[in-house]
């Protein structure tokens, strides 16, 4: 793992190894200048110019990086009085190498673009025979040169609308709108979008800012097309939306605003217990000896505050009978009760469900567990026997490595880190993991399974675990021969924070489990700019990565 540097422009001690590391680069890229302090201006023909040109360029883009550094990434404004010493510093530096080789360079004007992140510089660039005078636009964030400096166009028509089906997702508005192009409305297609909604109304750049970040979608469609997205999980209240457009270059646009109710809620059962043993979807049997009384327990909530009616249906061999129903439960009854039902002296197995529907337009209905009666919990008559744990860290169960968009033929399967990592940052780094399942003993049932990773670096934000569709070689795979091979809908996510994080991956490890051929393991990555770095299974062994997976023998 190498150490994160960072510069500060009122620090002098900085300022010396960022001037140092600049003259270093500059030095390295003159070295092969046809040019000496001996034949200084002595240049002959339009290609003696046309080489000094190709060095030229190389200073372009060395200045790029001096500049990224000293702006510390768009933070500040590079050409501010209060940091204006490190970039003199620097051009200063810069003239007087380049002079000695008989050039004359010259920053002779330069503009901070703050909402942007970038900086305009116009470079004046002499060798005695031939002037080379351009403005370069930087990216602040790369220090890479921007060569296209037009944004998307203006997204006019952005409608939001209440989602009025009674099935789907909850508290869900549709947006549409009509595609843009990369450069106005040419006819090609944007890089991506930005949603972000409010309880107000969003009218400036400013309020966008302050709006609160849905996601960034990457499904962009041609300028003309009409591009429709389902935002989710809101209050059933009125929102504000507005939308941002990128190009790959980081140009940007802005949407009208426009404005909807949120979709109903369904009603949720939760907390369900069997004599206080937790039942779920990942336990969904309770193991009990005869005789003894079973209360089984839950509770009931709905975000949109209707009345619901609960049923409690059970089955002890082919027909469902509902055992109890509660009715027209008011808000204030179920917030402060939890619903309760018992089978007294057990003496043979059940299986039961939970169902709750609220009295709301739709009559939404959820049941517990989902898909029920087709699937429900069951209570079986045996002894109880606790579920086991193994924890899966050895290097030879472990595969792990990750893929560099910037290094697409390259491989770090040795590396003692795994990075991720988002653009513009400056390209895509994805980790990779795989754990042997061997170690789980045949015909097992897995309760649970998490991966436990040992977070080095974090920017805390979350990371996205999706499974991997083909086999991989961790000490040959590279970006390049990776490819797209992994399922877009992410198994899990979360924030890593420092020190070992966990991941919750049940059902991916049933699945791996039951079928071992299609255990390639995952592939981990972020959705928006972020970096963070994990340690790998060639870290110090406190480190490595761990699969912990509870099951019954």
């Amino acid at each position: 793992m190498k150490d994160k540097v960072c510069f500060k422009s009122d620090s002098s001690a900085q300022i010396i190894i960022l001037t140092g590391f600049v003259i270093a680069i500059i030095i390295l890229g003159m070295g092969t200048i046809l040019y000496s302090a001996a034949n200084s201006g002595q240049q002959t023909s339009i290609l003696q110019s046309d080489r000094a040109y190709n060095n030229f360029e190389n200073i372009r883009e060395e200045y790029g990086i001096a500049l990224m550094v000293s702006s510390e990434k768009g933070e500040i404004n590079p050409f501010n009085v209060s940091n204006t010493t490190t970039i003199l510093e620097f051009e200063d530096r810069m003239k007087t190498i380049v002079e000695s080789h008989g050039f004359i360079l010259n920053f002779t004007d330069h503009e901070h673009i703050e909402v942007k992140d970038r900086a305009v510089v116009n470079i004046l660039f002499a060798d005695g025979k031939k002037v080379f005078n351009d403005s370069v636009t930087y990216n602040l964030l790369t220090g890479e040169i921007i060569y296209d400096t037009i944004p998307p166009g203006y997204i006019y028509d952005l409608r939001a609308e209440t989602y009025t089906e009674c099935t789907g997702g909850d508290g869900v508005v549709e947006l549409k709108w009509t595609a843009v192009g990369n450069d106005y409305y040419e006819d090609t297609s944007a890089y991506k979008y930005e949603i972000r909604y409010s309880n107000e109304s969003i009218n400036t750049s400013e309020e966008f800012d302050n709006a609160t970040f849905y996601r960034y979608y990457y499904d962009v469609k041609k300028n003309g097309t009409e591009q429709i997205y389902y935002v989710e999980e809101l209050d059933h209240v009125l929102w504000y939306f507005a939308i941002k457009v990128y190009d790959k270059a980081g140009n940007f646009n802005f949407s009208n605003n426009a404005s909807a109710k949120a979709s109903e809620w369904s009603p949720e059962v939760y907390n369900i217990s069997g004599n206080n043993t937790p039942i779920n979807s990942n336990v969904p049997e309770l193991q009990v000896n005869a005789g003894t009384d079973v209360i089984i327990e839950f509770n009931v909530t709905d975000r949109d505050g209707d009345n619901v009616n609960i049923s409690f249906m059970i089955k002890n061999e082919s027909t469902w009978d509902k055992a109890w129903n509660w009715t027209a439960v008011s808000l204030a009854e179920y917030n402060n009760v939890t619903f309760n039902y018992t089978f007294n002296d057990i003496q043979e197995n059940w299986d039961f469900y939970i169902n709750v529907t609220d009295d709301s337009t739709c009559k939404r209905s959820k049941t517990s567990p989902e898909g029920a009666p087709d699937s429900n919990y069951t209570i079986n008559l045996t002894d109880y026997t606790p579920p086991k744990t193994i924890a899966i860290n050895s290097t030879d169960y472990i595969n792990d490595t990750y893929i560099d968009e910037n290094l697409s033929v390259s491989n770090f399967g040795l590396d003692t880190s795994i990075y991720i990592q988002s653009k513009p940052n400056p390209l895509d780094k994805h980790g990779l993991i795989k754990f042997n399942l061997s170690l789980i003993p045949p015909g097992a049932t897995i309760v649970s399974a998490n991966i436990s990773l040992y977070v080095e670096q974090t920017e805390n934000s979350s990371v996205y675990f999706h499974k991997i569709n083909s086999p991989w070689d961790e000490y040959g795979v590279n970006w390049t021969s990776f490819g797209d091979s992994y399922n877009l809908t992410p198994s899990t996510n979360g924030i890593p924070t420092l020190g070992y994080t966990n991941w919750t991956v049940t059902n991916d490890v049933i699945d791996f489990y039951a079928n071992s051929s299609s255990n390639h393991g995952w592939l981990i990555k972020f959705e928006v700019d972020n970096m963070t770095i994990f340690s790998s299974k060639e870290a110090n062994v406190v480190q490595r990565p761990i699969l912990y997976v509870e099951y019954y023998s």
